[in-house]
């Protein structure tokens, strides 16, 4: 008897070497002229600052973003660290929802009037 074939996803990281294996981590620079702009966007949409977090500590495509493409890499949040996203309990609130609705169109409106260069 044979043992049964994995998935081509599930028997590439089995074989593959351990650090080919997850997304690496990745920064964006907080002067980039995108990161100033989507800020910029986000305070006129909440009238709050919004937090930025240069580093990414992996588990993402961010480092693809930034090496392959050499685009900078904005992760937008629209939820909070009790969400368990991913897990099996993951949940959403409404109203952080509503607000990344906002933050969301705020930042398209804000982009296609004036784009950063």
């Amino acid at each position: 008897m044979t043992a049964p074939r994995l998935p081509r996803s599930m028997a590439a990281r089995r074989k593959g070497p351990r650090h080919a294996r997850f997304f690496p981590a990745s920064r964006t620079d907080p002067d980039d002229s995108w990161v100033k702009a989507v800020a910029r966007s986000m305070q006129r949409s909440t009238n709050r600052a919004p937090n930025i977090v240069p580093n990414s500590s992996g588990s993402s495509p961010s480092d693809l973003f930034l090496k392959i493409l050499g685009a900078p890499c904005i992760w937008i949040p629209n939820s909070y660290p009790g969400c368990n996203q991913h897990g099996p309990d993951e949940h959403a609130l409404a109203p952080l929802l509503r607000e990344g609705l906002g933050l969301m169109a705020g930042i398209w409106w804000d982009l296609g009037e004036s784009p950063p260069r």
